[in-house]
């Protein structure tokens, strides 16, 4: 049987979860846009890129108003089309908050 190496990391240093803050994002998703991101043709259009920008805006400004940071925000499946994560990714980077998407 092979020997496995034991790798303990945070073990012997404070508790980080107290100052972790995770945002899970609420963006609407008509079943339409569903399924047109699936048959490859999504809906890139404002009306859908509106409530993401809006969420996008809160987030920043809570950050702004000295109100706890936010540190990751989680988007629902296909809440997001492929074309705009570059754009997604740059808002991160200038708010420097983590970003995770469900494919």
């Amino acid at each position: 049987m092979a020997k496995f190496e034991v790798l303990s990391v945070g073990a012997e240093s404070p508790d980080l979860h107290s100052d972790i803050q995770i945002a899970l994002a609420n963006v609407p998703v008509n079943f339409g846009d569903i399924e047109k991101s699936f048959l490859g043709i999504p809906n890139l259009g404002g009306m859908r890129l509106k409530p993401l920008t809006n969420l996008l805006n809160e987030i920043s400004s809570y950050r702004e108003k000295g109100k706890r940071r936010i540190d990751l925000v989680i988007f629902a499946e296909v809440s997001v089309p492929h074309a705009w994560e570059s754009m997604l990714v740059a808002w991160a980077r200038k708010h420097h908050i983590g970003v995770v998407l469900n494919p």
